[in-house]
């Protein structure tokens, strides 16, 4: 064998050659290959020499999406155990959303459980449990689409002590099952469940839990009971009773409830049979929230609350508690103590901003913005002083006729008086012309002539008078 051909087979180049992928160091060579993580890639490398061939053993994610392979076909569990076999020593990211057989799910984490760090899983196109899952003892994060936790995965207890993140999307996770889940990843920084179904009394209690999303689109009196000292980040929607210990560190606090039926007749069929329930007890949980203990929130930068139909009395609990907030967003329809939706009670304006001095930013929804005008009389409404607040920006969705003069009122109100306001934005949807329509746009208009630069409107076509 000649030195120059020697010289190329360990990477090197003469001086004026062409660098070319076969001239590259074998290091440079696998830091390129190692950028891929589709399959279809990675397969497509493997052919071309053995020296890629041996570079792709050191790929670090591998993606099999439903056409993974050449031709858009789907991969056999023998294409997929051959390639998580080549590359078992470094895998570290893991991705498999095309049908996959139990067993061989076994044997790639079998493989790379050592190495492994990351999987992604659609649980619905596999023919098998999540008992094989525990095999990945190193797992930071764990992703599962459509999983049916109707019963405990065998993971044993305190199975995955290194697994930080773990989200699941669109499935069935019934309580009694997720506290076993929970009691298998006492370390969790990061819970996600998106648009997930349930029923009952959940609990978490996770010592290092600093984020939580819990997305329950479809509930039956469904409640929260969450402990978790190094909480700063929590986003919950579907729950009626929501109780927060109160050693959290919260800087952001999202709430809301599901809106409208549902009408998924599988589901619904299912949990009716599986938890006893009728479906008029179903309808009934959805919309409503009827208690929310949070404790002080004295670290709060951001609180958005949103639905149908809120407690006031929890309404008004929140809202005094969460003093520091910076960005508040509420979008509530109705109030009221009872399951029948009400209006809401006159609510002070200067009361309000008084007791949010940090406000910048309040999106808030027409029927709440229009209690503020319920509190001010017409002699305060001719008092000279400014509201002391550090309100920038206002943004008010209209999509009712009603108290259009006194939402008009109060919107002057504000300009005159809060003195950093910057921007309003008017939303305005689902309204029909009318005579008081019509007057809100003259009002509106004319208070934009005074403030051209502050006032904005944002109006579909279909609500323009003609």
């Amino acid at each position: 064998m000649s030195l120059e051909t020697m010289t190329r087979k360990k990477g090197r180049r003469f001086p004026g050659e062409r660098t070319t992928m076969e001239s590259l160091p074998d290091d440079m060579l696998r830091r390129i290959l190692s950028r891929l993580c589709d399959a279809r890639d990675v397969a497509a490398c493997s052919p071309v020499s053995r020296r890629w061939r041996e570079a792709t053993a050191f790929i670090p994610s591998l993606h099999f999406l439903s056409n993974a392979l050449q031709g858009g076909g789907t991969p056999a569990d023998a294409d997929i155990l051959r390639m998580v076999s080549a590359a078992a020593s470094s895998l570290e990211d893991l991705v498999i959303h095309c049908p996959f057989s139990g067993r061989s799910l076994a044997s790639c984490l079998a493989l790379c459980g050592q190495s492994l760090r990351s999987l992604d899983l659609r649980v619905d196109l596999f023919d098998g449990g999540l008992d094989c899952v525990s095999l990945a003892k190193g797992l930071e994060s764990l992703k599962l689409w459509h999983p049916s936790l109707i019963s405990s995965p065998n993971w044993g207890l305190s199975a995955y002590g290194r697994l930080r993140r773990l989200e699941m999307v669109g499935g069935i996770v019934l309580s009694e099952h997720l506290a076993d889940v929970m009691r298998a990843c006492p370390h969790l920084t990061d819970l996600i469940l998106i648009r997930c179904c349930s029923e009952g009394a959940i609990s978490i209690e996770l010592e290092r839990l600093e984020r939580c999303k819990l997305d329950l689109y479809l509930t039956v009196h469904c409640s929260l009971n969450l402990n978790s000292p190094r909480l700063q980040d929590l986003d919950i929607q579907g729950f009626f009773r929501i109780q927060v210990g109160h050693n959290h560190r919260l800087k952001r606090l999202s709430i809301a409830n599901n809106e409208g039926e549902f009408h998924n007749t599988k589901i619904t069929t299912f949990l009716s049979i599986k938890l006893k329930f009728k479906l008029n007890d179903f309808k009934c949980s959805l919309g409503n929230v009827t208690m929310v203990d949070v404790g002080k929130l004295p670290e709060l930068e951001y609180l958005s609350i949103e639905g149908q139909h809120w407690y006031w009395s929890e309404i008004r609990t929140l809202l005094r508690n969460a003093f520091e907030v910076e960005h508040l967003v509420i979008n509530i329809e109705y109030s009221g103590d009872f399951l029948e939706p009400e209006t809401f009670p006159a609510i002070q304006l200067e009361e309000f901003f008084g007791n949010h001095r940090k406000l910048r930013k309040l999106e808030i929804h027409g029927a709440f913005f229009a209690a503020f005008q319920h509190g001010i009389s017409p002699e305060d409404l001719e008092l000279e002083f400014m509201i002391s607040s550090s309100l920038e920006e206002l943004i008010v969705a209209v999509s009712s006729p009603l108290h259009l003069k006194e939402k008009a009122n109060t919107l002057e109100y504000l300009l005159k008086h809060c003195v950093k306001l910057r921007r309003i934005l008017i939303r305005i949807s689902q309204m029909v012309s009318d005579e008081k329509f019509d007057d809100f746009f003259e009002d509106i208009g004319n208070i934009r002539n005074l403030y051209c630069t502050i006032i904005h409107i944002d109006l579909p076509l279909s609500t323009v008078p003609v």
